[in-house]
């Protein structure tokens, strides 16, 4: 048996325009590749409410919250992967793996996810060019020597690609990496087994840079510690 890494599907439309819930194969690749079971986690009843707005964080009924909580608590790790707006149900379950110290790594919407539901406001990038692009090294950013993020990683500047349009621009968590130009580009519980946000994509890079591949792997030491620790 091998770990379950409960990932949270996004809502998608097909070609022939009927509604989807959908993972990246990027991420869905990553996962296999660094030994775990990729289990797609899917939102209950995602018609009765809308992306989320500052007043509606919390709309999620107690039946639907017990769904989510039963499906993340079948897993050994959760991934908030990234997309283009996120629901109460997503922090939902970024505030429950929280609270149940799961191992958690949120990227770009999904760190953005996590940010929100830990007092947390976001704003729109002004830089695009620098922000939004396709390139496999966009911008510099910025570790913080404190952070788990940094011991993990051990280099206090990262090559990092880019590709959100909006940005987090204040949160309860600690903030463990900037881009320099100030954009929050990581966040972290330090006081949680694992709880790790980034902005940027490292599913995309794991090919060419070794720093993604140790993200991912620290990531997943901390779920085959909860996995081992769940089977005894």
């Amino acid at each position: 048996m091998k770990p379950k890494i409960g990932v949270l599907a996004r809502p998608m439309i097909s070609e022939s325009g009927r509604k989807i819930y959908g993972t990246y194969q990027e991420i869905h690749e990553m996962i296999i590749k660094f030994g775990g079971i990729p289990v797609q986690l899917f939102p209950p009843n995602l018609d009765s409410y809308h992306s989320v707005k500052y007043e509606n964080i919390n709309e999620l009924s107690a039946d639907e919250k017990d769904i989510l909580h039963q499906m993340v608590d079948e897993c050994d790790g959760i991934l908030l992967q990234g997309g283009m707006e996120f629901y109460p149900y997503d922090v939902e379950v970024a505030r429950y793996t929280h609270e149940k110290n799961i191992p958690t790594l949120g990227i770009c919407l999904g760190m953005q996810t996590m940010g929100v539901a830990m007092g947390g406001i976001l704003g729109h990038v002004e830089n695009k060019e620098r922000h939004q692009n396709h390139q496999p090294y966009s911008h510099d950013i910025f570790v913080d020597k404190r952070s788990q993020l940094f011991h993990l990683l051990k280099n206090e500047k990262i090559h990092v690609n880019s590709r959100h349009q909006d940005c987090l621009i204040q949160t309860d968590l600690m903030v463990s990496a900037l881009s320099d130009d100030g954009i929050i580009e990581a966040i972290e519980d330090k006081n949680k087994d694992f709880y790790i946000g980034v902005q940027w994509h490292p599913e995309s890079m794991l090919s060419y840079d070794d720093s993604m591949n140790s993200l991912f792997l620290k990531f997943m030491e901390w779920v085959v510690k909860r996995y081992e620790k769940q089977e005894k």
